[in-house]
């Protein structure tokens, strides 16, 4: 005879006692209908009751106003609450100096000075150029202020004796001279604006010329302007003309 093995001597068979508790599981226990009111669960018995109970159920407090509406805010409401200034402030009217003036021309141009310490025209603003004249005295006068910060550039009257050059190597270009108040005091510049199409330059040529023919020759009249390029690498020998001021 064999021996027996060595896995039957340490786990004992229980195959047979397994499958009649299974088979008496199943015969106690009774398929799930709808409509009853017994439940088996495997933690127990309970019976279930479709009578009433004692367990309350707490809902939510509202409050109701007499409409019958909930107390939620009214998104219509407006709160009547009026606020009076501690301080009155009056209306501050503001003046640009160009009220007694009428504008003959007005249009958009990029303005630059002649700078003498580099011999050079350097760029001053952009902005409207425009050509003013005063409705009692008839006088004319050269305005532009920088866009945006509404700066003035160029602030001089047009005097009998100005020379508006076209500027040599740039389209839509010209040059001259003025004794400017831009910077609050009077002071020799030459300057030289740029428009954008020919319409524009020849419309301010024209206009600039006839208020030359308006205005009376005055004792502020500066010299005309000689030649002057952008690219000059040397300088000119600086005069004095009769008025002392200093020529390039």
């Amino acid at each position: 005879t064999k021996p027996p093995s060595l896995l039957s001597t340490i786990v004992p068979t229980t195959t047979a006692t397994t499958t009649n508790n299974t088979n008496e599981k199943s015969s106690n226990s009774s398929p799930f209908m709808f409509g009853t009111n017994n439940m088996t669960s495997t933690f127990g018995t309970a019976v279930l009751s479709t009578g009433s109970s004692n367990t309350s159920i707490v809902k939510p407090e509202t409050n109701v106003d007499d409409e019958g509406d909930g107390g939620g805010e009214d998104e219509s409401y407006e709160p009547n609450v009026s606020f009076k200034p501690i301080i009155q402030l009056s209306a501050v009217e503001v003046k640009t100096g160009e009220e007694d003036e009428n504008v003959l021309f007005c249009e958009r141009g990029k303005l630059y000075r002649f700078d003498s310490g580099t011999n050079q025209m350097k760029e001053r603003g952009t902005g409207e150029m425009k050509i003013l004249q005063h409705k009692a005295t008839h006088v004319c006068r050269v305005l532009m202020r920088r866009e945006q910060v509404l700066k003035i550039c160029a602030n001089h009257q047009i005097t009998s004796q100005m020379d508006l050059k076209v500027h040599q190597g740039s389209a839509n270009a010209f040059i001259w001279s003025a004794m400017d108040f831009a910077d609050g005091e009077a002071k020799h510049e030459t300057l030289c604006i740029r428009f954008k199409t020919d319409e524009q330059a020849k419309n301010f040529q024209k206009v600039f010329n006839e208020a030359k023919e308006i205005n009376t020759k005055k004792t502020g009249d500066v010299p005309s302007v000689g030649k002057i390029s952008l690219n000059d690498e040397t300088k000119s020998k600086p005069s004095i003309n009769d008025d002392g001021i200093t020529k390039y």
